[in-house]
């Protein structure tokens, strides 16, 4: 790297071997030299050949944007991306989701849409008492709490 004694950065070296690595090499694209993508992908920049040495030409340009602006604009992009991946999204109350999944707890299925691999969409969070569930679960008889004297008998 080649600096001015302000400490502008003016010539930057670039070995042509980590291009290489990176998967990058030195093509003519309509009579131009450029550093494109080995699989015919996109070109990374134009080249020009001065005194035997290829030199890109390029400026950075500073925006005046926040982070967090950027940040969002990434997510949602990236969340627009996956709802098109995934178009096959389940949309359903929570007894209709429960039932699909063979009676899974309400719980878990309200945990489910918090990941958006899973293609769940709650539209109703209603619980409602499965008649199923309550069939598959055995009733609990009342105990009395009065001690009928049976069980020091056992003990003793």
């Amino acid at each position: 790297m080649f600096t001015t004694p302000k400490g502008v950065c003016v010539h930057n070296r670039i070995p042509y071997g980590r291009l290489d690595e990176k998967g990058y090499a030195l093509k003519c694209v309509g009579g131009q030299q450029v550093v494109a993508a080995k699989c015919g992908g996109r070109v990374a920049f134009d080249v020009d050949l001065r005194r035997n040495v290829l030199v890109v030409c390029g400026c950075v340009e500073k925006r005046q944007e926040h982070a967090s602006e950027v940040i969002m604009a990434a997510l949602t992009e990236a969340a627009a991306r996956l709802t098109d991946e995934l178009g096959d999204v389940q949309r359903g109350t929570l007894m209709e989701i429960h039932r699909r999944l063979g009676n899974l707890s309400y719980d878990a299925i309200e945990r489910l849409p918090r990941d958006p691999n899973t293609g769940i969409v709650l539209t109703a969070h209603r619980r409602v008492n499965c008649l199923t569930c309550a069939e598959g679960k055995p009733t609990k008889n009342r105990q009395s709490p009065r001690d009928s004297g049976n069980t020091h008998q056992l003990i003793g």
